[in-house]
């Protein structure tokens, strides 16, 4: 392994800050016991290669614990947005029926003020009528 392995191996910011977290755990005696087992047994029981090892696992594991949370927030994100797809589509649906309601009552309106409307036209031609009726008479 050349140098230039070493440098493209180099953690980023936030794998940086995951390390920092793992060394304080691993100084202050609080670790993970089941990923120190596992590092202790692939290190064959040397205590500095198991310690080794169970950083470069536990850091994996938080990696895959924020791969996890991001995944679960995605999750709750895209129902989030289901939900409020099918809240979108109940109003449109309330407001459908709302329309068709209004547009019902207002035929129903026109359909009456059509015959309303029709009135005065009936009532003038009985007066015309009546007129007429009366001149032939009165003549």
């Amino acid at each position: 392994m050349g140098i230039k392995d070493v440098f493209n191996q180099a953690p980023s910011i936030e794998e940086e800050a995951l390390y920092k977290q793992v060394l304080d755990e691993v100084e202050s005696g609080v670790m993970r016991k089941g990923i120190y087992a596992k590092a202790l047994a692939d290190g064959l029981g040397n205590e500095g290669k198991a310690q080794a090892l169970y950083i470069k696992y536990r850091v994996q594991s938080l990696l895959e614990e924020q791969k996890d949370k991001a995944k679960l927030l995605g999750l709750q994100l895209a129902e989030k947005e289901k939900e409020r797809e099918r809240e979108e589509q109940r109003l449109n649906e309330s407001i459908e029926i709302s329309l068709n309601k209004n547009r019902k009552a207002l035929a129903e309106k026109k359909r009456y003020d059509r015959s309303a409307g029709d009135r005065p036209i009936y009532v003038v031609g009985f007066i015309v009528l009546f007129g007429a009726i009366i001149t032939f008479f009165w003549l």
